[in-house]
C-alpha cells in the first residue's frame, strides 16, 4: 500500500502534515527561445513542438510542429519519444527514438532547444519561477523587457513566414518625458510608466506582446494584423492615452504619445532588423509632425 501511495504522491503532489513537501516532475528549458521557462508535469501526456496547439509550445523553427511527447510509463517513469521530428531529439548526443529520464537528466530537440528533467519541490519551483520572471521582465513596469521583446520578435516574424500572415510591430514614446521628471521628480515618472503599461495592456489582444524597450519607449508586437490594422491600433493606444487621468499628488499630469508602425505582409522577407529600423523612423516622422500621433502604412 505504502507504494501505490507514494506513487500517487509524485503523479498528483499533496502535501501532508508531518512529512516532507513532495517533489513534482519538471521540465526546465535551459537553452533556445522560452529559456528559463518551467513546465510542471502531471500523468497526462504533454507534446512539445512550435505549434501554439501543444501542451507546451516552444516557438523555435528547429522544432517540429508536434516533436516530442513526455509521459509516465506504469512504472512511474518519466519517457520521452520523438514523433517523427525533422531534426531530432537527443540524449548525451545520442539521438533517440524512446529514453526514460533520470532525475537531472537534459535532452535536445534539434541544434537550438535543451530541456533540464528533475524533480523539484515547491521551494525549487517558485526560484526558478523567480529567475524566469528577472530574466524577462522590466522590474518597474512588469512588462517584457528589450532582451525578451527582440527575441520574441524573430520568433514572429518565422511564425509568419511560416504561415503567409501579416505582422506588426509599434514603437512608441512618450512625449516630453524629461519634462515631466524635470517638473514632478522621477518617483511621478516612474508612476507615469507604470499607469502607462496598465492602460495599454488592458486594451490589447491576449496574443499581442507588449514591452518596455527603455526609458519612456515601448513596443507592441500585433500577430496577423495588416498595415491599417497595425495603424488602427496605435491609434487606438494614442487616443486611450491622450485621455486617460495621470496624477501625482493631486496634480495632473498631461500624458501623450508618438508612434510609429511597420507591417510585414507574407509576401515581404523584411527582418527584424529592418522591421525595427522602418518603425523608428515613423516615429521620428511623428515627432517631427508634432508629435501625439501615429505614422504608418494606411494600407
Amino acid at each position: 500500500m505504502k507504494d501505490d501511495e507514494d506513487r500517487t504522491e509524485m503523479r498528483f503532489p499533496v502535501h501532508k502534515p508531518g512529512r516532507e513537501a513532495p517533489q513534482r516532475a519538471t521540465l526546465l528549458v535551459i537553452s533556445g527561445p522560452s529559456v528559463g521557462k518551467m513546465f510542471p508535469l502531471d500523468a497526462d501526456p504533454k507534446v512539445i513542438g512550435r505549434e501554439e496547439g501543444c501542451d507546451i509550445c516552444i516557438p523555435s523553427s528547429d522544432l517540429s510542429r508536434e516533436h516530442v511527447r513526455v509521459e509516465m510509463d506504469a512504472n512511474d517513469q518519466v519517457v520521452v519519444t520523438d514523433l517523427g521530428s525533422t531534426n531530432g531529439t537527443y540524449v548525451d548526443g545520442n539521438q533517440i527514438d524512446h529514453h526514460s529520464l533520470r532525475d537531472g537528466e537534459r535532452f535536445q530537440l534539434g541544434s537550438t532547444v535543451l530541456i533540464k528533467f528533475s524533480y523539484q519541490d515547491s521551494v525549487e519551483e517558485a526560484f526558478y519561477r523567480h529567475q524566469y520572471e528577472q530574466a524577462v521582465q522590466d522590474g518597474l513596469t512588469g512588462l517584457y523587457n528589450k532582451r525578451h521583446f527582440l527575441i520574441r520578435l524573430n520568433q514572429e516574424i518565422a511564425y509568419a513566414a511560416r504561415h503567409r500572415d501579416f505582422v506588426s510591430l509599434i514603437i512608441f514614446d512618450i512625449d516630453h518625458f524629461k519634462k515631466i521628471n524635470d517638473t514632478y521628480g522621477h518617483p511621478a515618472g516612474d508612476l507615469v510608466l507604470k499607469r502607462l503599461a496598465e492602460l495599454v495592456r488592458e486594451t490589447l489582444r491576449e496574443e499581442d506582446l507588449l514591452a518596455r524597450y527603455g526609458g519612456e519607449e515601448f513596443t507592441v508586437l500585433l500577430r496577423g494584423e495588416n498595415a491599417s490594422q497595425g495603424l488602427q491600433t496605435a491609434e487606438r493606444v494614442r487616443q486611450i492615452l491622450a485621455h486617460a487621468d495621470f496624477s501625482w499628488e493631486d496634480k495632473a499630469i498631461k500624458v501623450s504619445a508618438s508612434f510609429g508602425v511597420a507591417t510585414r505582409a507574407p509576401d515581404q522577407t523584411n527582418t527584424a532588423e529592418e522591421m525595427l529600423e522602418q518603425a523608428d523612423q515613423r516615429l521620428y516622422e511623428a515627432k517631427g509632425a508634432g508629435r501625439n500621433c501615429c505614422v504608418g502604412d494606411p494600407g
